[in-house]
């Protein structure tokens, strides 16, 4: 379990619990969530229990990435935590940037057997 907390200038902005395989994963899925609030937060730092992998990392442009492009386990993590990042208290949950991805995702996703007409 990781912890990443959102950063601003005023200091934090928003936190978020999440799972992820390793370190490297951990790390890449905080870029890419920071990256989705990147209108509300400029850096983040990264946290599992007591170890700080990241301290105060200011945000980097990433390449544009679609979450099909991502492998399907990762994709729900990701879609799952942004969804949680927006029900949660913290201003970060206002993060336009993130209703619009989340919004992109919903009308993008395919439905499933039982949501189609039989």
């Amino acid at each position: 379990m990781y912890r990443m907390y959102f950063r601003d200038d005023a200091g934090i902005c928003g936190r978020i619990d999440f799972d992820a395989d390793d370190d490297r994963i951990a790390m890449s899925s905080a870029e890419r969530f920071a990256d989705a609030c990147s209108d509300k937060c400029s850096g983040f730092e990264l946290w599992q229990g007591t170890r700080q992998l990241c301290d105060t990392r200011v945000l980097r442009p990433l390449p544009p990435v679609s979450l099909a492009e991502l492998i399907e386990k990762r994709q729900a993590n990701v879609v799952e935590t942004e969804e949680a990042i927006k029900n949660s208290a913290f201003t970060i949950a206002s993060s336009q940037t993130l209703l619009k991805r989340l919004e992109r995702f919903r009308s993008t996703q395919q439905p499933t057997g039982s949501d189609r007409a039989a």
